[in-house]
């Protein structure tokens, strides 16, 4: 069920972008062809006024036909504004998603964020994202909900001993045995862990709006920031690029936090609605930003750029893009088996 709500928020995600465009073009009447849901196979498809809507048999998403020749022939100010329309709702939609998420709440609760290499963390098997549901000593027993700092408070006293630890991974729950040093490396705690607290309480409905908009605001910034921080590293540091996640991979992580609750099944679908704001506003051929590019530098020269020109270098981006997603879904399908 998680995967299939997972799949439904995620397409939603990508058709309000296309929606975006077309809501702007309509606005600025800008003739739309064609407005698809999904992309074809065509299922079916009824024209109302000037536009053609298909429903189409492949969800991710959906597509606008703009009439190029009037999109072309408006003012400046009239194609940023159809340019931006996705990134507008995208970020809308995820203010929409945190706003749920702080009215509806979500339970407290102890993740393991991240595991030190040769630890006793690394040995017992425990994996990143397990939830820690207990630790127990001999007949002295932490049970959740705690915070980390309980959690580290509670180990601390009994360095060199061994703990059972009960967690739930992916929904199941089991029972793993973990030592502990006595004297751990700097930074990592006698079971090598890191820990990160998790949840939040139900909120007022009018609370909700602000802290969600504080929230998104957060989020947007670190993206921007993540991404500066990828593109400079990237070059002496390939091995990042792991860390990039396409369609397949974002399913299998809200899939997997849709199991701890269904406001954290949310709270992924904001990030990725905000994250896809963020990617697709970057000056790069073939995302709306670049598109946005485009225009800035003809208002600047006083004409537009050659369209056999600005055809060629989109081209060149969507194809560079659409390499990169396809490298993306296969280490994404790689890393489910």
């Amino acid at each position: 069920m998680t995967i299939i709500l997972s799949i439904f928020f995620l397409s939603i995600i990508l058709f309000s972008h296309e929606l975006g465009h077309f809501l702007l073009a309509k606005i600025c009447k800008v003739p739309v062809e064609e407005f698809g849901f999904g992309f074809p196979p065509r299922i079916f498809a009824k024209k109302i006024g000037e536009t053609e809507y298909s429903l189409n048999w492949l969800p991710f998403g959906g597509f606008n036909k703009i009439n190029g020749e009037s999109f072309e022939s408006q003012p400046a100010g009239r194609r940023v504004l159809i340019l931006i329309g996705g990134i507008l709702v995208n970020i809308i939609l995820g203010w929409v998603f945190f706003v749920f998420v702080f009215m509806i709440g979500s339970k407290p609760l102890v993740l393991i964020a991240d595991i030190a290499s040769d630890s006793p963390a690394a040995s017992a098997g425990i994996q990143q994202n397990d939830e820690v549901l207990s630790i127990i000593y001999q007949n002295e027993t932490l049970n959740a909900p705690f915070s980390s700092q309980q959690f580290i408070d509670f180990v601390s006293p009994y360095k060199g001993e061994i703990f059972t630890l009960k967690i739930n991974r992916e929904g199941k729950n089991m029972d793993i045995l973990v030592g502990s040093r006595k004297n751990p490396p700097a930074g990592e705690g006698s079971i090598g862990v890191t820990l990160v607290d998790a949840g939040t309480p139900a909120l007022p409905f009018v609370k909700s709006l602000w802290e969600a908009a504080k929230y998104t605001g957060q989020v947007i910034g670190l993206s921007f920031y993540s991404l500066y921080w990828l593109v400079s590293k990237i070059f002496t540091k390939p091995e990042l690029l792991d860390a990039l996640i396409g369609p397949v991979g974002a399913v299998a992580l809200a899939a997997q936090m849709g199991k701890i609750g269904f406001g954290y099944l949310l709270q992924i679908m904001a990030f990725l609605s905000l994250g896809f704001a963020v990617f697709n506003i970057l000056p790069f051929p073939g995302l709306d930003g670049g598109h946005l590019l485009f225009v800035l530098i003809e208002k600047f020269k006083g004409s537009p750029i050659p369209a056999r020109i600005r055809n060629s270098i989109n081209t060149f981006g969507f194809g560079f893009l659409l390499l990169l997603m396809v490298f993306i879904m296969f280490k994404d399908i790689k890393g489910l088996f």
